[in-house]
């Protein structure tokens, strides 16, 4: 099996939490987990439709902690 650079983590979901979509708490174990010096958080209904977006991103990040 090939290693990617990616790493996983368990997190077991309380059985009151079945059925609920724990958004910020993903994005929190996700913040914790990277050495990354940005962070993106794409929704799945975003669409890159330039390929130059997501470099105006990065670029955004040097002024803006959030986008």
């Amino acid at each position: 099996m090939k290693k990617y650079g990616l790493s996983y983590k368990f997190v077991a979901i309380p059985a009151e939490s079945e059925g609920i979509f724990l958004k910020m708490p993903l994005w929190n174990i996700g913040t914790e987990m990277t050495t990354a010096d940005y962070l993106c958080y794409i929704d799945s209904d975003v669409c890159f439709s330039d390929a130059s977006d997501i470099s105006r991103v990065e670029e955004a990040f040097k002024d803006y902690d959030v986008i």
